[in-house]
């Protein structure tokens, strides 16, 4: 069975928490991700995950860093930020619980495209590229699922920047 540890995190500010895996489940459970799965879905899942803390003003990742991982956001709040052309950051977006981000890392494998920090002490959920690589492999119908579920937010994320975009234009 798959144990996931924090050594694919790289730098960053983050803490983990121990928990079991029933009250990994009861916090997943609690976000959108898992309306169209069963309980033993849920728990399975939490199985890959791992949770941990961050306070605020904290890096969870920074763009350009190579690290594949993606966080559900389980209490508190982050920042979505990206540099300018002239390596300042903007704030893009603030994202709150039941909301996840770091999906297209662990779905191609390049850098990040954004950093992202904490606004308030926050609990995330983490789901590595090696975590999702094993739940494909042990789990394929969950991993499907889940794979469906990632394409609707980066494609729900990709019609709202065209639509930004074509407004900025």
């Amino acid at each position: 069975m798959y144990a996931p540890g924090s050594d694919f995190l790289g730098r960053t500010d983050m803490t983990p928490v121990q928990m079991s895996t029933e009250d990994k489940a009861e916090l997943l459970e609690a976000t959108p991700w898992t309306k169209e799965l069963t309980w033993n879905h849920v728990v399975a899942l939490a199985g890959y995950t791992q949770v941990l803390q961050i306070r605020e003003g904290k890096t969870v990742f920074r763009e350009h860093d190579r690290d594949a991982y993606m966080c559900f956001v389980i209490n508190g709040q982050v920042g979505i930020f990206k540099e300018d052309s002239k390596l300042g950051q903007k704030e893009l977006v603030n994202l709150g619980s039941g909301k996840t981000f770091g999906e297209i890392a662990v779905l191609d494998n390049q850098p990040r495209s954004a950093t992202v920090i904490a606004k308030e002490d926050s609990r995330l959920m983490v789901l590595g590229k090696d975590g999702l690589e094993h739940l494909c492999e042990d789990r394929p119908k969950l991993a499907n699922k889940l794979m469906w579920a990632l394409v609707k937010v980066v494609t729900g994320r990709l019609r709202q920047t065209s639509g930004a975009l074509v407004d900025s234009l």
